[in-house]
């Protein structure tokens, strides 16, 4: 007999066992909806909660020191604005860092003008007097041999923007 042909008988015989089981367990299929029946019928019914509308939220009046009053920090910002940083200004590559980050390692006399040397991220950059420098603003006002001198321009607590001097210790005096 061809080795394919008895595989295939087998595979017919298999078959004709496996459905043969099936049918035989007929009172099993119907004892287990009978239970499953019985098991949906014996479920309480559940209530469903009721839902309350939410209260509204009315905030306390503040007073004192801690108190919030958006009209004048409003007038306040009006007037304050005309001193904030000039946002059409193009970004230099010195102000992606902040100033910790950056190393004052030298600087030269080149043509009567001052030029300071920062290194950041393993890399060298110019600048002089007007660039700006770290991520609050930070202008170049003053290139000495010992530290570069910023004013920063910063926002105070009720939206003022106010000046502040910063500075950059060069890295060889140990200050």
């Amino acid at each position: 007999m061809n080795k394919s042909l008895k595989y295939k008988y087998f595979a017919l015989g298999l078959s004709c066992i496996m459905l043969s089981a099936c049918s035989e367990h007929g009172d099993l299929q119907k004892w287990m909806a009978d239970v499953k029946a019985k098991a949906i019928k014996s479920y309480p019914e559940q209530d469903v909660p009721s839902i309350n509308a939410m209260a509204t939220y009315t905030p306390p009046a503040y007073t004192g020191l801690h108190s919030f009053d958006s009209a004048r920090l409003q007038a306040g910002n009006a007037i304050n604005n005309a001193n904030g940083p000039n946002g059409n200004r193009p970004k230099e590559v010195l102000e992606a860092f902040g100033l910790e980050k950056l190393e004052y390692v030298g600087s030269m006399v080149q043509a009567g003008k001052t030029i300071g040397f920062i290194r950041v991220d393993g890399h060298i950059y110019t600048i002089q007097n007007g660039n700006y420098l770290g991520q609050d603003f930070g202008k170049v006002t003053a290139i000495e041999p010992d530290r570069i001198v910023l004013k920063e321009l910063v926002e105070n607590t009720e939206g003022a923007w106010e000046h502040r001097e910063g500075s950059i210790v060069r890295a060889d005096t140990g200050k």
